[in-house]
């Protein structure tokens, strides 16, 4: 394939390549609001190389903010919440990048690891359901106020 320089962002790539996340996701954002979301994804992964993941986190946050449909975003988040063990929104990120692009590497990755993880952690779901499975009042009835369940329970 031959070279093509972008417009968008002035970047010589090979024609099989896609040459920017939002064109690549069908999403209507002008040259200057793609430059603007590729830069945050860039500082997103820099900050996600030296651990800093809450950083990482707000960096995509606003990127999405500006192109929504964008599967790098959605699939960086996800390995950001993922680090933060936070199963249940990288699972949430993680499928939007899938559902926006089947073939993004990232998400697929990612997509195996959150697999592996949460049968060895159980998900986040079991702490809460246990109780209301077994028809126990609730704490309020117990007294306590609400903390009570935890630190105010009767001493056997």
């Amino acid at each position: 394939s031959t070279p093509v320089k972008t417009q968008a962002t002035g970047v010589t790539q090979q024609n099989s390549q896609t040459t920017t996340g939002a064109t690549s996701q069908g999403g209507s954002v002008g040259p200057k609001g793609v430059s603007r979301v590729d830069s945050y994804i860039r500082r997103a992964e820099g900050y996600l190389v030296k651990n800093n993941f809450a950083a990482a986190v707000l960096e995509l946050r606003e990127a999405l903010k500006l192109d929504q449909n964008n599967s790098d975003c959605h699939s960086l988040l996800g390995i950001a919440y993922l680090k933060q063990n936070k199963a249940t929104m990288a699972k949430v990120h993680i499928n939007k990048a899938l559902q926006l692009n089947p073939q993004n590497d990232r998400a697929l990755k990612a997509k195996q690891v959150l697999n592996e993880l949460v049968p060895k952690s159980g998900g986040s779901q079991p702490k809460v359901s246990p109780e209301a499975a077994k028809g126990k009042p609730s704490n309020k009835s117990n007294g306590g106020g609400l903390f009570g369940g935890l630190f105010g329970g009767k001493k056997k």
